[in-house]
């Protein structure tokens, strides 16, 4: 069993480090104990705590309100826990939560108090300022003139951080009076109101930018000319201070401010804070809050009150801008009309088009405004948007989005009345006028932007594909040296046994020894079109024997297509199969349309590939037919379209048909496609001919 003199040492070590406030007093409040985090909280030693009475910890007010209804619950109840507001011996306040429970002797008679205190005033503050931020965000969505909004605001700023007074200056041509104010006085308003500095003469003083000269500590927030470095100003912009009494012994040497008139201080006014509106990063006002109390501010709160400076700035510039389109509706309906961009409202509940500028007509295909407005929306967008979902449905996300945010901004497919479709950018506004609402779009045709788009797309993959090309290149120069060499040596073992199987060898033995030698040249052969399909010329035109290129295209593949049930038939009736063509890409063309064409066949048992020659008038042609599945009709005119596939996802990208249909139109030639479902698909490629061909040709395979 333990020592009792232990466990009572060893709870006063854990009571001595708690990281919670812990005190000890006697029944008329005089504190017998403190732990170091109890006097810590409260900017005391222990010592000097110890036989003070418990109010040295509370305000006047806390004491009267919170700490007497607090202890007087202890004492009927014998314990009690709740908020309790405590005081730092700077007079900065902060929140607590307090359990508190009444000590009694060996005789059940009451002897003392011992409380335990957990500082929470981070998480009341983080509370407040949550609240603060709904409010004052709330009041901007729903409140619809701006004096009303700012009244609001004040009040829940001065409600929320129970402050005397708080007041809004806003930009006036020069000065900055007080625009709306909770608790001043008439006659400091009536003092402080202008921050203008005037000579003698009355005229307003300038300084060396010519900039009017602004008063006191709010000329120097509004002016943007506060110090960091100075513990009065924030990084954010703001001044503050929870007494304000050692302002008025600053040197006249040392005072940033321009004629310091001090009256909020002459006022009795300890703790104040003076916070910059901002927008568009632009001081365009300030929020003030006085109090005659020290220590009412917190750095933290003054942060916050910086971020409610942006609100406040933000909700100004939008309400003084709603303020005056009502005043200015009918210089607003001018420049709706003269827009370039297609401009048009429209009205809920079934969101149909009301109004719309020429701009809109135009772009549409309407005849006049009259008949753009009475066509359906609908009318106006193909019945699919690309991403799949229905435009009627999409629409209304859209219009929910703009309605509750205020605002909108997205892509969409439109269609002209012609039926021709094309890309636009959106941006949906919702107006408010006279009381109602309705959505403003701005419609912008970004067909050439996105034609830009897809070009560079497609130049960038192709010069992903030419990268390829020359390490595939790179490497197929390596590999033919690095099987050359061996071969040599297979090729004069092969010759040695050759000439043994002659003399000596028996039946079989040559026909073994051919086999390998046939085998051998088909190694040389394949690594030779590889390297001449990836060859570093890619860009040099020369004059190609199309039958020629077409041979060494199928020595790549044929003995995979094979293995797949896939034959490859040539038929060459050309005569004239001299073209002007880089035979690199050339090959990759042919390759491509053949290895689509395999892809078409579908696992086939009985796929046949054919690739056939002849000649056409001034061009050489080159037919690559299959006996696949065939393209539906609406597919084949946007197959050389970039990005345009039938595969599956990560299976193609788009851009194989494209490219090659680019590299032929490069050579001079063109490129067709003819399908129909069930009966195969023929590309036809025409290039230009060379007349000298003297009638050379492979033979059909």
């Amino acid at each position: 069993m333990k020592n009792p003199k232990d466990v009572g040492h060893n709870l006063a070590i854990a009571v001595e480090q708690a990281i919670g406030g812990i005190a000890h007093a006697d029944m008329n409040g005089i504190l017998i104990f403190a732990n170091k985090a109890w006097a810590k909280m409260h900017g005391f030693e222990v010592e000097e705590l110890i036989g003070k009475h418990l109010s040295i910890g509370h305000n006047k007010e806390q004491l009267e309100n919170e700490v007497i209804p607090f202890n007087r619950k202890v004492q009927e109840h014998g314990s009690h826990a709740g908020e309790v507001g405590h005081a730092h011996r700077d007079g900065s306040v902060f929140m607590t939560w307090m359990e508190t429970s009444i000590v009694k002797d060996r005789n059940n008679n009451p002897v003392g108090m011992i409380g335990a205190a957990i500082d929470i005033t981070e998480r009341k503050m983080a509370e407040m300022h949550q609240r603060i931020s709904s409010k004052i965000l709330h009041i901007s969505n729903e409140t619809a003139e701006f004096s009303e909004a700012i009244n609001g605001v004040l009040t829940t700023i001065q409600q929320e951080l129970a402050i005397d007074a708080v007041g809004i200056r806003l930009r006036n041509e020069d000065d900055f009076p007080y625009f709306l104010q909770h608790g001043f006085s008439h006659d400091f308003i009536l003092k402080e109101n202008t921050l203008v500095s005037r000579a003698e003469d009355g005229s307003m003083c300038r300084d060396s930018g010519g900039k009017v000269c602004l008063e006191c500590t709010c000329g120097v927030v509004i002016s943007g000319k506060t110090d960091p470095s100075n513990v009065l100003f924030t990084t954010g912009g703001s001044c503050w201070t929870n007494n304000s009494l050692p302002i008025l012994n600053i040197p006249p040497e040392q005072d940033p401010r321009h004629h310091p008139r001090n009256r909020c201080t002459y006022d009795g006014y300890l703790s104040i804070a003076l916070v910059p509106l901002r927008a568009n990063k632009e001081i365009v006002g300030l929020l003030q809050l006085n109090d005659r109390r020290a220590g009412r501010l917190t750095l933290n709160t003054v942060h916050f009150l910086e971020g409610i400076g942006v609100m406040i700035g933000g909700m100004l510039m939008r309400k003084q801008a709603e303020e005056a389109l009502k005043e200015s509706e009918e210089r607003h309906r001018t420049l709706f009309s003269m827009s370039s961009d297609a401009l048009s409202t429209l009205a809920p509940p079934s969101w149909c088009f009301t109004t719309c500028n020429p701009a809109s007509v135009k772009l549409f295909g309407a005849r006049d405004e009259v008949d753009f407005i009475t066509r359906p929306p609908w009318e106006y967008s193909p019945e699919l948007q690309p991403d799949g979902r229905l435009s009627s449905e999409k629409a209304q996300e859209m219009i929910e989005i703009a309605m509750r945010d205020g605002n909108h901004f997205f892509e969409w497919k439109h269609k002209r009345l012609s039926g021709q479709e094309f890309f636009a950018s959106v941006t949906l506004t919702r107006v408010e006028l006279s009381s109602k609402r309705f959505l403003q779009a701005t419609v912008h045709d970004i067909s050439e932007q996105k034609a830009t788009e897809r070009e560079k797309q497609m130049v960038q993959a192709q010069l992903l594909h030419s990268s390829k090309l020359a390490s595939i290149g790179t490497l197929a120069a390596g590999v033919a040296h690095e099987i050359n060499n061996p071969l040599m040596i297979i090729a004069g073992y092969v010759e040695i046994m050759e000439g043994k199987f002659r003399k000596n060898g028996a039946p079989g033995d040559l026909e073994v020894i051919e086999k390998i030698k046939n085998a051998m040249k088909r190694i040389v052969k394949i690594v030779n079109s590889l390297r001449l399909y990836a060859r570093e010329d890619n860009d040099k035109i020369e004059q190609v024997d199309i039958h020629a290129c077409i041979q060494e295209t199928l020595v790549l593949i044929k003995e995979i297509y094979d293995k797949e049930n896939v034959k490859l038939e040539t038929h060459f009736h050309a005569q004239d199969f001299l073209t002007k063509a880089n035979t690199g890409k050339l090959q990759q063309v042919l390759l491509n349309i053949i290895s689509n064409a395999k892809d078409a066949l579908n696992g086939s048992s009985q796929g046949i590939i054919g690739i056939t020659t002849k000649n056409g008038e001034d061009c050489t042609v080159v037919e690559i037919a299959d006996n696949g599945a065939g393209i539906p009709k609406h597919l084949s005119e946007k197959i050389f379209d970039p990005f345009f596939t039938t595969k599956e996802p990560g299976k193609g990208t788009g851009l194989g048909l494209s490219i090659c249909h680019t590299i032929v139109r490069s050579f001079g030639g063109t490129i067709s496609v003819d399908s129909q479902p069930g009966r195969g698909t023929t590309f036809r490629i025409s290039l230009p001919k060379i007349s000298d061909s003297n009638g050379k040709s492979f033979p059909a395979t």
